[in-house]
C-alpha cells in the first residue's frame, strides 16, 4: 500500500509519465564523438575496402571480465565486449560485416 502511494505521488509531481504521455527527457551534456588516431586509420581504409567481400565476426573468447585477487593486485581486468569492438572497427573501416557471433544460427541453417 505504501509503495502504491509513493508511486502515485510520483505521477502527480511529474516524476513518472502517465501511460498516454511522453516522459520528459533529462537535460544533460550533448553527446560527443571521441576520435582517436585509430579511428582516423580506420577511416583511411574505407576507400580501399572491397564492398563485394563480406566479413564475419565469430564468437570472441572474451576473458576480460574476470577478476583477480592475488599478489599482483585485485580487481577486474578490462571491460567486456571484444566482439562488438571488432565489429565496430570493421564497420568504421567500411567493411561489410555479417553477424556470426552466435554460431547456432548458421549451424541451424546448414541443418
Amino acid at each position: 500500500m505504501a509503495g502504491a502511494l509513493l508511486l502515485s505521488a510520483c505521477t502527480e509531481t511529474g516524476g513518472l509519465a502517465a501511460t498516454r504521455e511522453n516522459a520528459r527527457l533529462p537535460k544533460g551534456p550533448p553527446i560527443q564523438d571521441i576520435v582517436t588516431p585509430f579511428d582516423e586509420a580506420l577511416e583511411c581504409l574505407r576507400p580501399r575496402m572491397n564492398r563485394d567481400v563480406k566479413f564475419a565476426v565469430g564468437a570472441v573468447n572474451d576473458q576480460t571480465g574476470r577478476q583477480s585477487f592475488g599478489d599482483s593486485g585485485m580487481g577486474a581486468y578490462f571491460t567486456q565486449g571484444a566482439g562488438e569492438m571488432i565489429q565496430s572497427a570493421m564497420i568504421r573501416a567500411g567493411a561489410t560485416v555479417v553477424n556470426r557471433r552466435n554460431m547456432d544460427i548458421p549451424i541451424s541453417e546448414a541443418r
